[in-house]
């Protein structure tokens, strides 16, 4: 067992179907790095994948879809992982790519993880002599603009809200427009992280930040906090946000059944929108209207870089127009 190894971490290892090289890596992605349980959860289905893809190619005969299904990588040996090559991650990769049907977006975040594995076994374990994927050329992504809503259209949604439940979900609908927040991190809020108009937010990497409210969603966690004063059952005292009849902190998805719920109100549904995208809105808006620049933005939505914040921040026709319009050489004649 890892020296890494937390009793208090919420992932379970329990039952993994994983070789103790790949335990220690995931104990050290809790305790070391600090990773969420969903960011272990996935690290750990992507090198199942690659380490069931290597199995097969040990093993020998044509890979498919489904015999990596059906391989089971409880029993590699380390060994086999020492013998892996630079050849075997760029194979991996177009597998991916023909057979699994990844896009490059997903290739690169394949990539990304068996970077870190590898990382982990050169330089913290100490057991490869050599990261095999260092030199690996990352697949190049499309940037497809990003769908966000327009303002008369984030009003139309705020606006369908109704129901028993009105004010919590009129609530959750404005702080995500308003706050740019994840939908992971609004479901963890508790009623001592609000402090007047400052909120404190745990992110990615559980990491904290704070962010301030508007009047608007000030008036509306009060008005929500009367309406949850009436509900028959609150298991979860300390939980902002509670399921009306069992009381207990409400899931992520059952704030995405919510948003989804609202969109389809407004006639927004099929148009590629997702809860997600309300962050995206939230920080286009802010950025469109002048409220914020992109470094208070990489603040605001607790960005660890500015390239990541700039993936929000989308300017329109008419701010393009002005902008031409405002060039210190638009006033420029011939003599």
């Amino acid at each position: 067992m890892s020296t890494y190894v937390d009793p208090t971490a919420k992932f379970s290892f329990n039952d993994l179907e994983a070789p103790s090289y790949l335990r220690d890596y995931l104990n050290y992605l809790a305790v070391i790095e600090n990773f969420t349980d969903n960011t272990i959860s996935s690290y750990y289905i992507q090198v199942r994948i690659f380490l069931r893809f290597i199995k097969c190619r040990v093993d020998g005969g044509e890979i498919t879809r489904e015999r990596l299904e059906q391989t089971s990588i409880a029993d590699i040996p380390f060994s086999v992982i020492e013998l892996i090559t630079t050849d075997d991650i760029y194979d991996y990769l177009a597998f991916a790519g023909t057979e699994l049907h990844n896009e490059a977006a997903a290739r690169s975040m394949k990539l990304t993880v068996l970077r870190s594995f590898f990382g982990y076994l050169v330089r913290v374990a100490r057991t490869l002599p050599q990261d095999v994927t260092y030199d690996i050329v990352t697949p190049k992504k499309d940037h497809p603009m990003p769908r966000y809503l327009a303002l008369d259209e984030a009003y139309k949604v705020l606006d369908t809200v109704d129901g028993p439940y009105a004010a919590r979900d009129y609530c959750i609908l404005l702080l995500l427009l308003s706050c740019g927040m994840r939908v992971s991190e609004l479901v963890k809020i508790d009623l001592n992280d609000i402090q007047d108009d400052k909120l404190r937010l745990q992110g990615k990497g559980r990491k904290e930040r704070f962010v301030y409210l508007n009047d608007a969603c000030v008036d509306a966690i009060v008005a929500y906090l009367k309406e949850r004063l009436a509900y028959p059952k609150i298991a979860d005292k300390n939980a902002l946000f509670i399921s009306r009849n069992k009381g207990s902190r409400m899931s992520v998805r059952r704030v995405q059944q919510i948003v989804e719920k609202a969109l389809k109100d407004a006639g927004l549904a099929g148009k590629g929108l997702s809860t997600h995208k309300l962050r995206h809105t939230a920080a286009t808006l802010m950025y469109q209207t002048g409220a914020a620049n992109v470094l208070e933005l990489k603040e605001i939505l607790g960005h660890a870089s500015v390239s990541t914040t700039e993936l929000y921040t989308h300017v329109d026709d008419e701010q393009l127009r002005q902008a031409m319009k405002q060039s210190p050489f638009a006033d420029a004649t011939r003599a």
